[in-house]
């Protein structure tokens, strides 16, 4: 999956998509993968019980919200890896 991803923005590079903009974000998420990756439990012990106390009512309606908590999780698990890498650099770690 990943030899797609690169494809897919090599292929973007050649067709002059490929801007200032789109070469921070794909650099930052590549930095702060690690930390995503290990944040993610964090996020996802926010998220979860959220949606699970306020919108489940049966398993059919949890697969609806499905496509919402995902990208949640993922934004928030990115704000977290922001936060620490912020703090490391102001603490100089």
């Amino acid at each position: 999956m990943s030899v797609a991803v690169f494809l897919l923005i090599y292929r973007f590079k050649k067709v002059n998509l490929w801007n200032k903009v789109t070469k921070w974000i794909v650099t930052r998420i590549s930095i702060l993968s690690l930390d995503i990756y290990l944040c993610c439990y964090i996020a996802d012990r926010l998220v979860y019980p959220y949606f699970l106390s306020h919108y489940f009512d049966n398993q059919s309606n949890f697969g609806w919200f499905f496509f919402i908590i995902i990208p949640c999780v993922l934004l928030l698990s990115i704000i977290i890896a922001e936060v620490k890498q912020l703090i490391f650099k102001i603490v100089r770690l």
